[in-house]
């Protein structure tokens, strides 16, 4: 409203300026208006309208964006999972090795010395210990057999294994120097234990009269 009020009295002033202008009352030359006046004066009645115009307008209010705060965002460092390598091992048994069947009779000199109990008639001459005979089958090879004697002494009788019978040696042999005598400790397939041998050299001598069953097979 304001602003058509403005407008209407700018063009009423034009319109007396001209009125006057051209009236006879006004003999007096009247000063000539600058060119472009008119322009101008439209150019500010425009400005002027729209400085009032946007004067009238509700002020807008800037509301501020709110600027998120920043959150420490927590640094998580991953831990390493362990790999857990298992190797399972399998022992390989290891076999018994099998000894070498014996077939010959060991030389005096590889037995171990050993006391025979006391009171028992064995503690003639030096009894030794042979490991690797024990339990071997020997085989009566003497014509007339051997006899089976409870103590290692010629003088001493007992019992009887004629020829071709199996003996079990004990790993016990006994030598009496003083007399040359050799003896040797069996089990017969009774379970009776017994010494055989006699003199060193002729068919008494167990080395002579028993032959490893392993040789006669």
């Amino acid at each position: 409203m304001m602003v058509r009020l403005f407008v209407h009295k700018v063009c009423l002033l034009l319109a007396g300026g001209i009125l006057l202008a051209c009236s006879p009352l006004f003999s007096l030359p009247f000063p000539t208006q600058p060119a472009g006046v008119f322009n101008t004066v439209v150019v500010l009645t425009h400005d002027a309208a729209s400085t009032q115009t946007a004067a009238s307008l509700p002020k807008a209010t800037h509301t501020p964006t709110a600027t998120p705060t920043p959150r420490d965002t927590p640094t998580i460092t991953p831990t390493p999972t362990a790999t857990i390598i298992l190797f399972y091992f399998t022992p390989t048994p290891i076999g018994t090795p099998t000894p070498l069947p014996i077939t010959e009779w060991l030389p005096w000199t590889e037995g171990t010395v050993v006391e025979m109990p006391k009171g028992s008639g064995e503690t003639i001459g030096t009894t030794k210990m042979f490991n690797e005979l024990a339990g071997v089958e020997v085989i009566v090879t003497r014509a007339n057999g051997v006899k089976l004697r409870s103590i290692p002494n010629k003088a001493i009788g007992g019992g009887f294994s004629a020829n071709g019978t199996k003996l079990i040696l004990t790993g016990l042999m006994n030598k009496n120097n003083e007399f040359g005598w050799l003896f040797v400790k069996v089990k017969t397939s009774g379970g009776k234990l017994a010494w055989v041998g006699g003199s060193e050299g002729d068919d008494t001598d167990p080395r002579e009269c028993l032959e490893f069953a392993r040789v006669l097979e």
